[in-house]
């Protein structure tokens, strides 16, 4: 699974002339003792497996609920469609718990992520797959920004050669009460919130 850089999904390609700058995703974190958690496994894992990556910082994980591409600049009509997105999925969905429960590395060779993973699914009747669908709906009518590969939500927690797949002796779970518009600055390792709203109720 490429990814260029440890901020979202792998990247689609905005229609935009020029040098690819900016990258826009929708996305949730972890918070307090939950983030707190995520952190240390990753600085746990890395010593107990003699990884060379250095886990991310704790302000960059995150879990990314739709991609919104790479493009030269933000353009204006993007930001504001994701918006009216955004607003309408939190009006629509109520807080919910999620939860992972073990670590695995994507892809095959290279500099991987490895990730944190749980039971969530696309298709599966949840609240982060309802929240998703809400997302989803909001941008219906541009193609381009669909996902091109079925939802597997993932907490990025470094990157590294070596390969790593283990279950959690306890799961690291925490209650979404809201999420996140970002910006990232592509080659910067810098996030931006634009926006954030709270989940109905």
């Amino acid at each position: 699974m490429p990814n260029p850089e440890p901020d979202a999904d792998p990247p689609v390609r905005g229609r935009a002339a020029g040098p690819l700058t900016d990258r826009l995703f929708f996305a949730l974190r972890p918070e307090g003792a939950a983030l707190a958690r995520c952190s240390a496994l990753a600085a746990d894992l890395s010593r107990s497996h003699g990884l060379r990556g250095r886990p991310l910082a704790p302000a960059r994980m995150h879990v990314t609920l739709a991609f919104l591409g790479d493009h030269a600049g933000l353009p204006p009509a993007l930001l504001d469609e994701a918006r009216r997105a955004g607003a309408a999925a939190a009006a629509a969905v109520p807080p919910f718990q999620v939860a992972f429960d073990r670590v695995d590395s994507f892809g095959r060779a290279g500099r991987r992520p490895l990730v944190l993973l749980g039971a969530h699914e696309e298709g599966r009747e949840d609240g982060l797959s309802a929240l998703r669908r809400a997302l989803r709906a909001g941008l219906a009518d541009q193609p381009r920004r669909r996902d091109v590969e079925p939802f597997r939500p993932h907490l990025t927690l470094l990157y590294d050669e070596r390969a790593v797949a283990e279950p959690l002796a306890e799961p690291i779970a925490w209650r979404v009460a809201g999420f996140e518009l970002v910006h990232s600055t592509i080659g910067r390792q810098r996030h931006e919130v634009l926006a954030r709203w709270a989940l109905a109720g």
